[in-house]
């Protein structure tokens, strides 16, 4: 956030960059040379800067996968999300269990949806988020879990190393599940600005859209 204190020298710095790039092009103007260099050092920072804005316009993985969750599923049916910040609008009936589970791992965002029993936009789906759960007890038992609660749908991050062998073992004893859709990717580049990011150039073009790769199954009965 400390980004914000220098937004009041932006009009004098592109003032300063202004008048370099004019003196500069001057000189080019005469060395052939000099406007193929020119031209291909500002087609580089352009071509990135272009893709970075358009990733930027399809949003991050997660707000994706919550759209298509929300548009596409029935919001009767019930949910468990588990991806760092990732959660989907819980009725008050979800987050009770939630907090039946980790009180603490409730939020303010739950504290209101409990109170106005869905989000404000009257969303509410049957939604356990367990991104804020640390009981790790219960996670030792949460395939037992998801079956006894007849859990419908999973949401879930294949990308996050830390929670890679929960994940697996999840999957692994769940009787048949179907995957219908997923985002992002593996490499799990994540929005500048919105988290500690560690990424190169070259991968914003292998990716579709910022953010972890978030894939939803469908739990099939035994």
């Amino acid at each position: 956030y400390t980004h914000r204190f220098v937004v009041p020298l932006l009009p004098w710095i592109a003032v300063l960059a202004a008048f370099g790039f004019y003196e500069l092009w001057q000189f080019i103007l005469q060395k052939y040379l000099f406007k193929i260099l020119m031209f291909v050092s500002l087609l580089f920072p352009v071509l990135v800067s272009s893709r970075l804005a358009y990733l930027s316009f399809q949003n991050d993985s997660r707000i994706l996968a919550r759209n298509w969750v929300e548009n596409n599923l029935p919001a009767s049916s019930k949910f468990v999300t588990f991806s760092p910040r990732l959660r989907l609008a819980s009725s008050r009936a979800s987050i009770t269990e939630q907090k039946s589970i980790d009180s603490a791992s409730l939020r303010k965002v739950d504290e209101a949806e409990m109170f106005f029993d869905g989000a404000l936009d009257g969303k509410s789906i049957n939604a356990l988020n367990l991104y804020t759960v640390s009981k790790l007890d219960f996670f030792d038992h949460l395939p037992e879990y998801i079956k006894k609660q007849n859990v419908e749908y999973l949401v879930i991050s294949a990308s996050e190393a830390e929670y890679a062998n929960k994940i697996n073992t999840i999957k692994a004893a769940l009787p048949s599940y179907l995957k219908l859709e997923s985002f992002g990717s593996d490499l799990g580049v994540r929005m500048p600005g919105a988290e500690v990011f560690k990424w190169t150039w070259l991968d914003l073009f292998e990716i579709k859209e910022f953010g972890p790769k978030i894939e939803i199954y469908r739990i099939d009965k035994a």
